[in-house]
């Protein structure tokens, strides 16, 4: 097995350097920070809040690099020793367990490796505490404690934290927004930061920088740096979206003991398969407190117009017919693939030139079919009186965006 602690030795140094308090369990942070707000300790609370937050961030961070290494197909994880006969086997259950035995021990061996393992040892975080990390209630209390602390601005980013994760009309929105709006009103750091469109999401995705500066450099008319910067967020949104994906293989807390094994593991893959469905959510492209999840779409747009721009015909009119082809129904995205396409004329090339962005296709593709999954699973694993609720959207034109999208590809 190839190790992966030669990989990771430089992070040794500085995972002896991080303070101990950060790396006590997320359950023991939680408890101290809710009892210091209930007393209105709000530094200690604020203090514990933090902590459990960085520490949850590392936890995150061993399980993407551990899930991401053992994804890889030319990774040499653990090899099983198997007999010839059924080293061989073509048996479509034998082959399956085989290979999920093989990832099993290849994430055991790496969070063993890992400079952050010792954190895999501490108890799973409790309920209450997992539902205050996922719904973002956490940033209620420390928008609460901050403003307590006469720290406006941070009480401020974290109200607009929290409202940009959920949505309009959520548990929570329209206290957040009046609160909001009261930081804005009662200090002047606020006034100017919502006026200057710079509250920062504290949760915002690392691919949304360049994204930001894209945007930036597109209004002020630069678009060699919006092609930059452009170019980046795209590359680093798709790692961003493997990462966000790969914390949805966690065990479900609750199963119905009635249900047989098989029905076990088709509910674990529909949970995760509807984890990965929200990442979209998570890794919307943001801007000025503008949000958009339909990233690549958006990157594309701005792509088209300044690889013109930069005279770099063949580059934007790829870009201008990728778009076409995720967004056929989108009027903008088809005329402006028909002014690529007179431009191309002029300029004596041809569209036999063109080559759509394979990884965008890819992407989207995925997306597709992870929402034909979606639907599926609701027809088939909710119980009868769970169906009423489910909407049916068009699950053909499912099908028929999956396929056209893999006859791009040549992959039909």
């Amino acid at each position: 097995m190839t190790s992966c602690f030669a990989k990771w030795s430089l992070l040794v140094v500085v995972y002896s350097q991080v303070p101990q308090h950060l790396l006590r369990g997320i359950n023991e942070l939680w408890s101290e920070g809710y009892e210091a707000y209930g007393r209105g300790d709000y530094s200690e609370a604020v203090a514990n809040f933090e902590r459990l937050l960085i520490s949850y961030r590392m936890q995150n961070n061993l399980l993407t690099s551990c899930h991401n290494k053992c994804r890889i197909p030319e990774v040499e994880f653990t090899r099983l020793d198997f007999d010839s006969e059924l080293e061989d086997s073509e048996d479509g259950e034998h082959l399956f367990f085989k290979h999920l035995l093989e990832q099993s021990s290849c994430l055991k061996d790496c969070f063993l490796e890992h400079p952050f393992s010792r954190l895999m040892k501490e108890k799973r975080p409790h309920y209450s505490v997992q539902e205050a990390i996922d719904s973002y209630e956490i940033y209620n209390y420390l928008q609460i404690s901050y403003h307590n602390l006469k720290d406006g601005l941070k009480a401020a980013n974290s109200a607009y934290t929290f409202l940009s994760l959920i949505s309009k009309g959520d548990p929570g929105w329209d206290d957040m927004m009046h609160n909001l709006e009261f930081y804005k009103n009662n200090y002047r750091v606020v006034e100017k930061a919502i006026k200057e469109e710079e509250l920062i999401n504290y949760e915002s995705a690392m691919y949304n920088k360049h994204y930001k500066k894209g945007v930036e450099s597109y209004e002020k008319g630069d678009h060699a740096s919006c092609v930059d910067h452009m170019e980046k967020a795209l590359l680093e949104f798709f790692d961003d979206s493997i990462e966000c994906e790969s914390l949805c293989y966690k065990m479900p807390r609750d199963f119905d003991s009635l249900r047989e094994s098989w029905t076990h593991l088709a509910q674990m893959e529909m949970e995760v398969n509807e984890c990965r469905i929200a990442c979209r959510n998570k890794m919307a492209a943001e801007v000025w407190s503008k949000r958009n999840t339909d990233t690549p779409q958006e990157i594309l747009h701005y792509l088209q117009f300044c690889y013109y721009q930069q005279q770099q015909i063949l580059k934007g009119a790829n870009a201008a017919k990728t778009l076409a082809l995720i967004v056929p129904k989108d009027e903008t995205a088809q005329r402006n693939f028909k002014f690529y396409t007179s431009v191309l004329e002029k300029h004596e090339l041809s569209q036999s030139q063109l080559l759509p962005r394979q990884d965008v296709l890819e992407y989207v593709k995925k997306s597709y079919q992870k929402d034909h999954l979606s639907k599926l699973a609701n027809r088939t694993l909710l119980y009868r009186d769970d169906i009423a609720h489910v909407t049916e959207e068009e699950p053909d034109l499912l099908k028929e965006q999956i396929i056209r999208l893999m006859t791009e590809q040549k992959l039909v």
